[in-house]
């Protein structure tokens, strides 16, 4: 719980960039002594300055993705068993969309490679062609630098096209399971999947639970399965939206 009130009054500094101290307060209910003690830890990982009464959002602070190459080096043991966890979701699938990220990155050498393997990450495809795989395609669209992946499908793109299965890479979870990107046209790509997928597999690292981001993309009426090496005692406390499972690693 302290860590959902954290990032939700991190999104209302981010959204108003100047606030006062009482404002954040009365909006949430929190003592002085509360508020201090989150906006203090807001100031440590460098989110925000404090002065005078007023809270600043430290705009010089990077808070969207980071560059696929750099975030493809990190928890690499841990990225690893959850892709190899979750390629065991594709078994007997012979058409697979998969995501960009360093998840999703990692899944793919444990995937079959005679499947057909749609894709919207130029990294990802390029490490499908190296591994071997006979049938790589890239849907087309605009291309993001920082993850190097595609958005904004092209009209009629995925006309005709639906997955059997679909793996999506996420950057927050709320404590319903439900799944938020920093960025607008990346929800609305990621939404496009799973409305044409019948099973979505989220992967994710336990540091994504309970935060929040920007953009919520679930989509209420597919099945989602999230694959995470999720403490069980934080399993426990959350209250998961029907249409959500989590199935949880050991690490």
């Amino acid at each position: 719980m302290p860590k959902i009130i954290e990032n939700k009054i991190f999104e209302y500094i981010k959204k108003h960039k100047i606030v006062k101290s009482k404002d954040i307060e009365k909006i949430f209910q929190l003592t002085q002594s509360s508020s201090r003690r989150y906006l203090i830890k807001l100031e440590s990982q460098g989110l925000i300055n404090r002065t005078f009464g007023e809270i600043i959002l430290n705009e010089n602070k990077n808070f969207q993705d980071q560059k696929i190459e750099n975030k493809i080096k990190t928890n690499l043991e841990v990225k690893n068993k959850i892709a190899q966890h979750a390629s065991q979701l594709a078994l007997g699938y012979k058409t697979i969309f998969v995501d960009s990220g360093s998840n999703c990155y990692y899944l793919i050498q444990f995937l079959d490679r005679n499947i057909e393997l749609f894709t919207n990450s130029i990294t990802n495809a390029n490490l499908a062609l190296d591994l071997g795989f006979q049938n790589v395609n890239i849907l087309g669209g605009t291309l993001k630098q920082e993850t190097k992946s595609i958005v904004n499908f092209n009209k009629n793109e995925l006309e005709g096209i639906n997955f059997p299965i679909s793996f999506l890479g996420v950057n927050a979870i709320d404590e319903k399971g439900c799944l938020y990107t920093p960025e607008k046209r990346e929800a609305k790509a990621k939404q496009d999947i799973m409305k044409r997928s019948l099973i979505t597999v989220v992967l994710a690292e336990k540091e994504k639970f309970n935060t929040m981001s920007t953009f919520k993309f679930s989509d209420n009426d597919s099945k989602i399965v999230i694959v995470s090496n999720i403490k069980e005692k934080d399993l426990k406390k959350m209250k998961l939206v029907s249409n959500t499972q989590i199935v949880r690693i050991k690490e």
